[in-house]
């Protein structure tokens, strides 16, 4: 039987106004920001404990693409 692998990771806060920060596992290795239209807005090597910036970004809604070795999870993040 194979195992689904997943990253058990939050954004907080959410929404955000200038920066997020993620919370639960430190192997997240990059961070991608997607426009809810689909283009790619922030691309950025990530680690443990420092926040991302999005204080650059209009206000809206945007999804978040975490990378950890071969597994990735995409969660909704609302800028205000």
């Amino acid at each position: 039987m194979n195992e689904i692998a997943e990253i058990d990771a939050q954004l907080y806060p959410n929404p955000a106004t200038e920066s997020f920060n993620i919370k639960g596992v430190n192997e997240i290795e990059k961070v991608f920001v997607y426009s809810a239209e689909g283009k790619l807005m922030i691309e950025s090597e990530y680690q443990y404990g420092n926040a991302v910036s999005v204080d650059h970004l209009n206000p809206g809604v945007y999804f978040v693409k975490m990378k950890s070795g071969s597994v990735y999870k995409t969660v909704k993040l609302i800028k205000k």
